[in-house]
C-alpha cells in the first residue's frame, strides 16, 4: 500500500513531522490527514514516474514533502476543498459531472474494508474505490459497469467521466472517517472512460454527451444525448381515464373531447345548483326564514355543490406528448437503414 511506503525509513510519520516542522498545526495536520495525502501523493507520484522515467526526480521524500505542503496551505489555510470532501460532507451534489480515477477493484474474494453488508456486492466483483487525487470513497457498480471490469475496459489507473452518480450516505461525515455504508452509485450510461491526461475534479461542462449507439438500455438516465431530429409528429394528447385506459388524441379531437367535458360539467354543476337552491327556499318559505337565512344557506350550498362536482367530476388526466425520430450523426455515404434510430416522447 502506498500510505505505508517508506524513503529509506522516512514514511507518513516522518512526514508529519517535517510538515510540523515547516509551520504546520499538529492539531489541524492529524495523523489520519497526513497519512491519506501522504498516500495520495505516493501513488500519483509512482505513476507519473512509472509512465514518463524522464520524471525520475520526482520520486524522493522531497516532492513528497512539498505535495504535503501545498495541500496544507490550499485545503486548510485557503479552504479550498476537492469534490469528493464536498460530496462526502454533503455540501455539493454528486451529480455533477465530475472526472474520478480508479485507485482499488475489489475482488470477487477480497473483503478488505468493506462491511459484512456490503458482502454480496463485493462477491459479485460490484465494488470500486474511486479518489479525485485527494480522498477515496467507494463506488457501487451497475451490471454493465461490471462486465466493464471483468472485459478489462475498467482497470486500476482508468480515469471515468462520471454524471448522474448518486450518494448513499446515513449523513455527513469527514472524508478521513468515511465507512463502507457511504458510497456513489454509478451507471452505465452516466460513465465513460477519460482520457488519461483528465484533470480530475468537478468539470466545467455540465454533462457530456452520448449518442444512440452508446445507450444501455439497463444503464440508468442518460444525463445528454446528441442525435440528429430526423422527423417530429404532431403533437398528442395521452389521456388517462377513471377506467385506467389510456387514450391518445390528436390536438382537434382533444379540442372536441376537452369541450364535451366542460359541457357536461357546467350541466351537472347546474342541475345541483338548482336542486340545491329549490330545496333551501322551499325550507325557507315552510320555516319562514329571513333572506340573511336565506343567503347564509346558499353560500353553504354552493360550497357543497362543488364538493359533489368535484366527486363526480374529477378532473381530467392529460397530458401533451410530444413526439421525435432521431437518429445518430450519419458518417458519410451511410444510408437511412444503417443508421441507429429511436422515438423520444
Amino acid at each position: 500500500m502506498a500510505e505505508n511506503y517508506c524513503f529509506d525509513d522516512w514514511g507518513h510519520v516522518q512526514a508529519r513531522i517535517d510538515l510540523i516542522t515547516h509551520g504546520g498545526d499538529p492539531k489541524l495536520a492529524t495523523e489520519d490527514w497526513v497519512r491519506n495525502h501522504y498516500k495520495s501523493i505516493v501513488w500519483k507520484n509512482a505513476c507519473l514516474v512509472r509512465s514518463f522515467p524522464s520524471l525520475k526526480n520526482r520520486w524522493g521524500k522531497h516532492t513528497i514533502l512539498d505535495g504535503l505542503r501545498y495541500r496544507y496551505e490550499v485545503e486548510i489555510n485557503q479552504a479550498h476543498f476537492s469534490c469528493l470532501k464536498r460530496i462526502i460532507e454533503q455540501d455539493n451534489s454528486s451529480s455533477l459531472h465530475m472526472v474520478l480515477c480508479v485507485s482499488r477493484i475489489f475482488r470477487t474474494d477480497e473483503k478488505d474494508g468493506i462491511d459484512d453488508e456490503d458482502e454480496n456486492i463485493s462477491n459479485q466483483g460490484g465494488v470500486v474505490e474511486l479518489t479525485d487525487g485527494w480522498y477515496f470513497i467507494r463506488a457501487h457498480l451497475d451490471e454493465v459497469l461490471k462486465q466493464a471490469v471483468s472485459r478489462g475496459m475498467i482497470t486500476v489507473g482508468q480515469k471515468l467521466h462520471i454524471c448522474g452518480a448518486r450518494l448513499q450516505a446515513s449523513g455527513p461525515c469527514s472524508p478521513l472517517e468515511i465507512k463502507s455504508s457511504t458510497f456513489l452509485l454509478l451507471n452505465a450510461n452516466g460513465t465513460r472512460r477519460a482520457r488519461w491526461n483528465a484533470k480530475l475534479g468537478y468539470q466545467r461542462n455540465t454533462a457530456f454527451t452520448i449518442g444512440l449507439k452508446n445507450i444501455s438500455p439497463t444503464g440508468g438516465i442518460v444525463a445528454v444525448l446528441d442525435v440528429v431530429i430526423c422527423r417530429k409528429y404532431p403533437v398528442m394528447y395521452y389521456e388517462k381515464t377513471l377506467e385506467e385506459q389510456s387514450v391518445f388524441r390528436n390536438e382537434g379531437e382533444e379540442e372536441i373531447a376537452s369541450r364535451e367535458y366542460q359541457n357536461e360539467t357546467n350541466d351537472l354543476y347546474q342541475k345541483l345548483y338548482l336542486e340545491g337552491e329549490k330545496r333551501i327556499y322551499k325550507q325557507a318559505s315552510i320555516q319562514k326564514e329571513e333572506n340573511s337565512w336565506i343567503q347564509k344557506n346558499l353560500e353553504e350550498m354552493k360550497i357543497e355543490v362543488m364538493d359533489q362536482l368535484m366527486e363526480q367530476r374529477p378532473n381530467r388526466s392529460v397530458r401533451r406528448v410530444l413526439k421525435l425520430r432521431v437518429c445518430d450523426y450519419p458518417p458519410d455515404e451511410t444510408l437511412n437503414r444503417e443508421m441507429n434510430e429511436a422515438f423520444l416522447t
